[in-house]
């Protein structure tokens, strides 16, 4: 779950197993508890993190602070004058490479893969 290379945790490629969604759920009750008795951890969250913890709605500004390209690329889509279905013609799921070499499509929203990002819905499915 966490890449000690990289300080990141590490993207899981997959369906949710019993395992992972009880590491999930360990890592959150232990977060959990030392805000609850105020004990100070040395983990620097986004200021998405942040928001979301606090039920915050969050900005194209806070993804941007944690990865430039990835908002620069969303700011784009969003003025982005033309037919955006047409153009791009993408779902709101994406594909990517396994370290295994194994090609998955993992939904970005309930049933992702069969919704088409279009100019009306765009803004708010981004974020």
């Amino acid at each position: 779950m966490f890449n000690s290379r990289t300080s990141w945790f590490s993207y899981w490629e997959g369906s949710l197993d019993e395992e992972t969604l009880a590491e999930y759920s360990l890592l959150g009750k232990l977060i959990g508890l030392a805000f609850y008795n105020g004990v100070a951890l040395d983990i620097n969250f986004t200021a998405a993190v942040y928001k979301k913890l606090v039920n915050t709605p969050v900005q194209l500004s806070d993804l941007t602070e944690w990865d430039p390209a990835l908002g620069k690329g969303l700011a784009q889509l969003l003025d982005y004058e033309g037919d955006v279905e047409q153009d791009f013609g993408r779902t709101f799921s994406i594909d990517m490479i396994t370290v295994l070499g194994k090609r998955v499509s993992i939904d970005l929203v309930k049933n992702g893969s069969e919704i088409m990002v279009t100019n009306s819905n765009r803004e708010g499915k981004l974020y």
